[in-house]
């Protein structure tokens, strides 16, 4: 097993660290309630059959985002941003059910087909999520550079949220959840090795 402790110290944390979660909770309460919600359905229905990529991996990278981000720097995010961030963990891999050789394309298609069964109220909202998950395609299929600084969704935030930021960030704590497979050479982990 890879600890990642000594990478974060996070020893000097220990109970003390803010989750996004807790943040979201406390700057927007509504919001908080929606992640709770899918989260449960995330769960009991559609991460069920995903394998390594279950609920357990979404809340490893979850964990991993937690210990990436300094409190201080949680607190400024915008609770919109927190919540794409948050679905975003719940969501990127369910393209696996499609498309396991091209998932991350397969979740940015189908998050805005099938908003309603993941709880998003609107297609903007979809949408916003979809391009984070896609932030984890290799920087070919979707450069980073690309995806909006500047996003709007009414109803979510009064102000742009910056997805080329979150899905930046995210990238890098859904790396670190799956390096350790990478690099110690599984056979079955072959297709997941990034090529950019």
């Amino acid at each position: 097993s890879v600890s990642f402790a000594r990478f974060f110290n996070m020893s000097q944390w220990g109970n003390m660290m803010k989750t996004f979660e807790e943040i979201l909770k406390q700057k927007k309460l509504i919001l908080w309630q929606r992640i709770a919600v899918m989260k449960e359905d995330a769960h009991d229905n559609w991460l069920r059959a995903l394998g390594k990529n279950d609920f357990s991996h979404s809340a490893s990278v979850a964990s991993n985002l937690n210990r990436l981000v300094p409190d201080n720097v949680k607190e400024k995010f915008d609770p919109g941003e927190i919540f794409v961030l948050l679905y975003a963990v719940y969501l990127h891999d369910i393209g696996y059910l499609i498309d396991k050789k091209n998932h991350e394309k397969s979740s940015y298609e189908g998050i805005p087909q099938n908003f309603l069964k993941y709880k998003l109220n609107n297609a903007y909202e979809a949408r916003a999520v979809a391009l984070v998950c896609y932030g984890l395609a290799s920087e070919k299929e979707c450069p980073l550079g690309k995806i909006s600084e500047r996003h709007g969704v009414a109803g979510l935030s009064d102000n742009p949220l910056d997805l080329q930021f979150l899905a930046a960030l995210f990238r890098l704590a859904d790396e670190i959840d799956n390096a350790y497979t990478r690099v110690m050479g599984y056979p079955e982990q072959k297709e997941s090795v990034r090529q950019c």
